[in-house]
């Protein structure tokens, strides 16, 4: 069993460790936007909760909108467009794939939700809808939230390279 601290520092960290360990090629870091990581991801801002259910789904597509499609291009509209998605030729496969943080991001957001409904009152807010909730960002808790969710962002494009 990997350890919080490995699983941190490997995979909710950057899309480096993907590469690191054969899951792709240092070019895919080239063209994924902020290279695969968020500056700014301190996984000691996300809980055991988010980290043990992050580690179960690493390399999944997960359900609801969630897809990966295998395409074949028909026809190229636009070169240099498609030259910058190394789209080269009629006939080329490509796929497609949307997913995200899957139940790791969703665990941060629920965490940190609860954490700014708790603390509404301390910064001055009343607010009826619990999913407004929300974290003044000079606040240490709202400093920890955008941590945790660079974590997220960074454990999504770590997931969508696997």
């Amino acid at each position: 069993t990997q350890s919080r601290s490995s699983a941190a520092s490997d995979v909710y960290k950057r899309q480096a460790w993907t590469i690191e360990e054969g899951y792709g090629f240092a070019e895919d870091l080239e063209v994924t936007e902020e290279g695969g990581c968020l500056a700014g991801a301190n996984p000691a801002t996300v809980s055991e909760t988010a980290v043990r259910r992050g580690m179960k789904q690493l390399g999944s597509l997960g359900s609801g909108n969630h897809f990966c499609e295998v395409q074949k291009v028909e026809h190229i509209y636009d070169q240099e467009a498609a030259a910058a998605l190394g789209i080269e030729r009629v006939g080329q496969v490509v796929v497609t794939i949307h997913c995200g943080s899957r139940g790791f991001g969703h665990q941060i957001a629920e965490d940190y939700v609860k954490l700014a409904e708790a603390k509404q009152k301390d910064f001055g807010f009343n607010l009826v809808d619990r999913q407004l909730s929300c974290l003044p960002l000079q606040s240490e808790e709202g400093k920890a939230y955008l941590s945790a969710m660079a974590c997220g962002a960074n454990f999504a494009w770590a997931n969508r390279q696997l």
